[in-house]
């Protein structure tokens, strides 16, 4: 097993900001989907809500990846 070094551990912050900030966009996509919603763009309000979907998607990739180099610690 591989020990944490400091390349290791800046990549692992590095991952861990990515998926909080992507979070905080998949949150953001959510409100404007309602907002767009409400304005009476409904296709727009389904591309943001799609969007928001894949944000997710991208968050959970990004937490496969913290875990997959915790399994090397």
């Amino acid at each position: 097993m591989k020990e944490m070094g400091s390349e290791t551990l800046r990549l692992r912050r590095l991952i861990e900001r990515w998926a909080e900030h992507n979070d905080e966009h998949k949150a953001r996509f959510r409100e404007s989907a309602e907002e767009a919603e409400r304005l009476g763009f409904t296709e727009a309000a389904e591309k943001l809500r799609r969007a928001s979907e894949d944000a997710s998607k991208v968050s959970e990739r990004l937490r496969e990846a913290l875990q997959a180099l915790g399994e090397h610690n």
